[in-house]
């Protein structure tokens, strides 16, 4: 790989990574809504079980993250962060199409998706890896 595209993919994933940051901290709500609001309220309560209609993973990396000293609104923006470094970590690691997967994150829609306190920026990383699984069986290895 050419010094300068590598210098360019670097750039693209700071980039992307400080625009996630901005988008929920210049947000007068800090990208939330009343779904979000239901998450972090099932991952403050947690082990005490108050509803059923949420996903239990997404409270529970939350409910993970507060143990390190976040409270729960801080503790779902690590959870988008992490998802998108995770699925570049992983892209990079397996050389399974860095490139593209840099730019595909780097679209508006998906910075938002990391920014925003949604189960979705959790389930990314679990397709990423299941289209790789599925790559490899398709080939063979």
């Amino acid at each position: 790989m050419k010094l300068r595209e590598k210098h360019i993919q670097i750039s693209m994933v700071i980039i992307t990574l400080v625009m996630t940051i901005l988008r929920f901290l210049l947000n007068e709500k800090g990208r939330t809504n009343p779904d979000s609001i239901r998450y972090m309220r099932f991952a403050h309560l947690f082990p005490e079980i108050d509803n059923t209609t949420t996903p239990l993973g997404y409270p529970l990396f939350i409910k993970f993250f507060t143990f390190f000293g976040a409270d729960e609104f801080w503790s779902s923006k690590i959870v988008g962060v992490f998802s998108f470094l995770f699925i570049i970590f992983f892209a990079w690691r397996k050389n399974f199409f860095l490139k593209e997967v840099i730019v595909l994150c780097s679209l508006f829609s998906f910075l938002s998706i990391f920014a925003f306190t949604m189960s979705e920026a959790l389930i990314l990383p679990f397709v990423f890896l299941f289209i790789y699984c599925s790559t490899e069986i398709i080939n063979g290895k």
